[in-house]
């Protein structure tokens, strides 16, 4: 289980995210990202861990948590 400091520094960089895409004119992107980012700060507040649930859709990942991206398709 990772700790509620971790949580909190990921909640912000979440928001910043969101940021960056209302710049870059992106609303749609940063609507997606405000989403996630409250339903990371709802279940922050009622203790439940997103790290570990049945719906991963709600788990906001970073590049360290995706590996060094080997996996992804090519386009």
């Amino acid at each position: 289980m990772i700790d509620k400091e971790t949580k909190i520094k990921r909640l912000k960089q979440g928001i910043v995210f969101a940021k960056q895409h209302i710049d870059d004119s992106n609303f749609n992107g940063a609507v997606v990202v405000a989403m996630a980012v409250i339903e990371q700060m709802l279940a922050l507040m009622e203790g439940e861990d997103l790290d570990d649930v049945s719906d991963p859709d709600l788990t906001i990942t970073f590049t360290e948590d995706c590996g060094d991206g080997e996996d992804k398709q090519q386009e």
